[in-house]
């Protein structure tokens, strides 16, 4: 309970970090590292990229009896590469919590418009009886 009230409070201040612009040019990309892809969640189930600007069915991914936080960011994103340890610690530590995590690549993708995704971070935690909104 402890670890989800953090995760909540952590989601609640990057909202004041959303990157709502272009993607940066191709060299300043090389600055900051890419956030990690997997992180271990319960029961040896993986939180893990799901797709990479591609539409998906998020439903499919979802952890059964778990929470499972649904993260779209993109790799050039720096509020996005500031919020994923967090999110990643997170599933790795509270045994309730799953990661799965949408690579948006571009403003132009498929999963953008299949999510009307307006800003970066963007995280939403989901049951399996919850939709994204």
């Amino acid at each position: 309970q402890q670890q989800q009230a953090e995760l909540r409070r952590k989601l609640a201040e990057e909202k004041n970090s959303y990157w709502t612009g272009h993607a940066p040019a191709k060299n300043q990309e090389a600055k900051l590292p890419a956030p990690a892809a997997v992180v271990a969640g319960r029961g040896g189930q993986q939180g893990e990229v799901i797709s990479h600007g591609a539409q998906v069915d998020i439903s499919r991914h979802l952890a059964l009896g778990n929470v499972t936080v649904v993260d779209f960011y993109a790799d050039w994103c720096g509020p996005c590469r500031q919020l994923s340890p967090s999110l990643e610690q997170m599933a790795r530590t509270d045994p309730e919590i799953a990661l799965r995590k949408i690579d948006i690549v571009d403003w132009k993708t498929a999963v953008v418009r299949q999510y009307n995704i307006h800003s970066i971070p963007s995280s939403a935690p989901m049951s399996t009886r919850s939709r994204v909104t």
